[in-house]
């Protein structure tokens, strides 16, 4: 995992599928990074963005799969006896 929460990423060519991974933490040299040739056709490298450290999006996400792990219980719990419906609008009053 990044100490500073950043981002590596993955150059990818459209042509022949040349790759290279890139870290990098400054935003003016991320500008840079979209028009780099690759090293074996010259074409334009695309950067495919990988995300190796906590950041907004990872947090979000967790936050999100822990409610569909509540609503997995909650159903799991009532629907032997009681209706889905009555059991989910007695949950989340």
């Amino acid at each position: 995992m990044n100490p500073h929460g950043g981002v590596k990423k993955l150059r990818v060519c459209n042509c022949c599928g040349e790759s290279k991974k890139t870290s990098d933490y400054s935003w003016n040299q991320h500008r840079r990074d979209y028009i780099k040739n690759c090293k074996e056709c010259g074409q334009w490298l695309f950067l495919l963005r990988k995300v190796f450290g906590p950041t907004r999006d990872w947090s979000k996400n967790r936050a999100n799969q822990r409610q569909r792990e509540n609503e997995k219980r909650i159903v799991a719990r009532h629907s032997a006896t009681t209706p889905l419906a009555e059991t989910l609008r007695t949950t989340w009053r």
